[in-house]
């Protein structure tokens, strides 16, 4: 379950979210969050726990996600173009239409049994 009090913070915008991820050493585990149409757009979420998290058309237009657990997290819709970094992202299991992935930097990312239908 996902850490109501990062959650909050996340809920508060992107700019206080990448401030406090700074400044914050925490682990930080969102999984199974529902952020179904959240404005991610330039969040930090390198090596964030977002598994089985809800994703469904939210914006991670030039996101960091570089070493994020997306395991069989919903992405269905979400809009990935310019992501900054998605290296070493694991999306093992994750729902992965309508989600244009070309261009993307897929290097040593885990995509076993995701559903790019």
């Amino acid at each position: 379950m996902a850490n109501e009090q990062q959650l909050s913070i996340l809920k508060q915008g992107v700019k206080v979210w990448n401030n406090w991820r700074q400044a914050s050493r925490e682990v930080v585990d969102l999984s199974e969050a529902n952020l179904s149409g959240a404005q991610l757009r330039k969040a930090d979420l390198h090596n964030v726990d977002l598994s089985e998290a809800n994703l469904t058309d939210a914006d991670l237009t030039w996101a960091n996600l570089s070493g994020t657990n997306l395991t069989g997290a919903v992405l269905t819709g979400v809009n990935l173009s310019e992501a900054e970094n998605i290296r070493k992202a694991i999306l093992t299991r994750a729902k992965l239409s309508q989600v244009d992935l070309s261009g993307m930097d897929l290097r040593e990312a885990s995509l076993e049994e995701a559903d790019l239908g």
